[in-house]
């Protein structure tokens, strides 16, 4: 006598973020078999028929497999439908022949034990959820509708204001992207900017046109002269920006970057040393720019300076100079 009539399964989809070239060939199903009180077939080898119908749970056979598989302790087995043993009685041999797309799929379920008696149909279930791995694979012999095949093709994207523009076919297709927050940015060779509004971070209401509520962050480098006897030398870029100068042991130069080219640009500096060292930090203009009016800068008192400079577009200029006693 067969000693099962129930059987309880779920149905795994194969996810569809895998990438597009990749179609897979199966889908993942588990199941646990029951028997007529409800119990776990365990520890058991079992024959599973998987079927899938088209339209209706009694319609088109399109696909048939076997698998021999073997329920665990819990009566759950696993498969993997689309790799098992094509039974040669459907319409198709493997699953990414079937029409996904324009029909209704049923897959239906018969149970074969050691026992004599053959399959038992257990029923029949609707797949609701496309398997859309498969259906992606039908993409590329999708029809035509408009019978234009080059009219798909984005030749061109622009940007007009806070329009965006696609060339398609012939035609431009203008999207209005005035709700999107970075719409006013552009981009060139050097770099990304907003030549309108006001720039904020923290807050929503800018009061100047870049306003940052909340802590703020410099960087910082620091450069050290060495007793060696000569003077140290060191050259400005745009990754600077506040400067530790320590020439307890030795002066040191330091070559500002084209004004020109830093428009703008503020530096800040801190002349330091400790002990009895009073070594100088010289200031030098870069292809002829001066400093307040002098090719070089030199600030060299019996104490700690503080120095900030910035440039016009043309030359660098001295805005605050103070000292403090080390």
């Amino acid at each position: 006598m067969r000693n099962y009539a129930l059987f309880s399964f779920f149905f795994l989809l194969l996810k569809n973020s895998l990438p597009a070239q990749f179609v897979p060939d199966a889908i993942s199903y588990q199941a646990v078999a029951r028997n007529v009180g409800g119990n776990e077939i365990v520890n058991q080898s079992l024959t599973v028929k998987i079927g899938i119908t088209e339209d209706t749970a009694e319609g088109l056979l399109i696909y048939e497999e076997i698998h021999d598989v073997v329920t665990n302790s819990f009566g759950l087995f696993s498969l993997e439908i689309g790799r098992g043993l094509v039974s040669g009685n459907s319409l198709f041999d493997s699953l990414t022949e079937l029409d996904w797309h324009t029909h209704k799929h049923f897959l239906r379920i018969e149970i074969d034990t050691p026992e004599p008696g053959g399959f038992e149909f257990l029923g029949a279930t609707e797949l609701i959820a496309v398997p859309y791995a498969f259906h992606s694979h039908t993409a590329d012999s999708a029809p035509e509708i408009d019978g234009d095949e080059h009219n798909e093709l984005i030749s061109g994207i622009t940007v007009s204001g806070t329009d965006i523009l696609f060339e398609e076919g012939g035609n431009t297709t203008s999207l209005d992207a005035s709700g999107i927050a970075y719409k006013t940015w552009q981009e060139n060779g050097s770099g990304i900017y907003h030549d309108a509004s006001r720039v904020a971070i923290g807050t929503q209401q800018p009061k100047s046109s870049l306003h940052v509520q909340g802590s703020y962050s410099s960087a910082i480098a620091t450069f050290i002269a060495v007793n060696d006897g000569a003077t140290d030398n060191f050259s400005l870029d745009e990754s600077h920006q506040v400067l530790i100068c320590n020439v307890t042991d030795g002066d040191m130069n330091i070559l500002l970057p084209s004004a020109i080219a830093a428009s703008g640009r503020i530096y800040q500096f801190r002349r330091y040393f400790s002990g009895q060292g009073n070594y100088a930090v010289t200031l030098i203009g870069n292809s002829g720019q001066t400093i307040d009016g002098a090719a070089q800068k030199v600030f060299n008192s019996p104490m700690n300076e503080y120095m900030t400079v910035i440039s016009d577009g043309a030359n660098w200029y001295v805005i605050a100079h103070s000292a403090e006693q080390p």
